[in-house]
């Protein structure tokens, strides 16, 4: 999925003159938006078929209250995106709101762009953090969030279950996954810390330099574990100190 190199935003209000000021305020910015919404269901839509990298939220959309925050919940639960609630009730909705870890709050009205610059920069920068420190693969509700280019969001997402194996390559790695099998480099990975994102439950490291999904793969013997392939089975040995966990797993 290919992304602009500016951050992308999305915007949910039920009034159209502020979708409209806002809009006017965030290109003044210089941000690009994927949609203006005015509904639950257009900015759940909107928000499937773009994956920005920030959302402004309205808390009460028309006489569903609490709209917003129910838009901000299934956001998470599809792709990690920092929400900024935009409201005219600050405190009616706090409470409710906080559980969804927003990065931002603003009551209204929002009547210039500077009420807008300083708290999107905050959450853009706190949410991917800086290149050098902010993680390439994410794990949440299931999916894996793998960001390819570093000075860009989140560019490709896997579910973890169509994982197949993955492979340690110099300071990289190398994940392998899809029922035509397809590779995806995640650059400056440890190994060990990518086993940290996936569960344990469902994957299992089988020497220094591999990883396997156990649902793809097969003891061969008491040395080696094989996933069948398109063409031919990929075979990998157990080191010794692995064997313990692999044949409990796989016997």
């Amino acid at each position: 999925m290919e992304l602009s190199t500016k951050p992308r935003i999305l915007i949910l209000d039920d009034e159209p003159g502020v979708r409209y000021a806002f809009e006017d305020f965030i290109l003044e910015l210089g941000y690009d938006i994927v949609g203006l919404a005015s509904t639950t269901e257009e900015a759940l839509e909107v928000f499937k078929k773009t994956f920005p990298d920030i959302a402004l939220l309205d808390i009460n959309i028309d006489d569903q209250e609490n709209g917003g925050i129910e838009v901000a919940q299934q956001i998470q639960k599809i792709r990690p995106t920092p929400i900024i609630y935009i409201t005219g009730y600050a405190e009616q909705n706090f409470d409710y709101a906080v559980e969804t870890f927003p990065a931002n709050f603003l009551a209204k009205p929002i009547v210039n762009k500077e009420q807008l610059k300083h708290p999107i920069e905050l959450a853009l920068h706190n949410f991917w953090g800086a290149s050098f420190r902010f993680p390439n693969l994410v794990g949440h509700f299931g999916w894996l969030h793998i960001r390819k280019n570093l000075e860009k969001g989140f560019d490709l997402r896997i579910h973890q279950t169509d994982v197949r194996y993955g492979k340690a390559s110099n300071n990289d790695i190398e994940l392998y996954y899809g029922e035509k099998v397809q590779r995806v480099y995640i650059s400056s990975q440890k190994f060990n810390e990518t086993l940290k994102v996936l569960p344990p439950s469902l994957f299992l490291k089988v020497n220094r330099f591999h990883f396997v999904n156990i649902t793809h793969t097969i003891l061969r013997n008491n040395n080696e574990v094989f996933i069948e392939g398109e063409e031919e089975n990929i075979i990998f040995k157990i080191s010794s100190n692995n064997k313990k966990n692999v044949l409990a797993k796989l016997r």
